[in-house]
């Protein structure tokens, strides 16, 4: 990790090295640094669905549904186009056992 971070503070790579950052976090059960590497990725790249799904698990797996709803509700605002997740956000709020707001 230190490595990683290394070689984005001296720009000897590229701000896609905070994905293996990130990876890493989770392998540590770090998932607090895991979403602040997915963000600096999201702040520089906008909302992907990738890391948009990726951030959700890790709040879903953290029992932080609120946060996990939040990132389902950036994914329908940045594709508005894709029926699949909205569905995927109402699936969330079902097994959640919440309502739409």
């Amino acid at each position: 990790i230190h490595t990683y971070q290394k070689m984005i503070e001296t720009k000897l790579g590229g701000v896609e090295y905070n994905y293996e950052i990130a990876e890493l976090y989770l392998r540590q059960d770090n998932n607090s640094k895991a979403i602040e590497a997915f963000d600096n990725l999201e702040k520089v790249y906008g909302i992907n669905e990738s890391i948009t799904q990726q951030k959700q698990r890790i709040y879903l797996k953290s029992n932080q549904i609120d946060k996990a709803i939040q990132e389902g509700q950036k994914l329908i605002q940045a594709f508005p186009d894709e029926n699949r997740h909205v569905i995927s956000l109402a699936e969330l709020l079902i097994n959640s056992q919440r309502s739409a707001e």
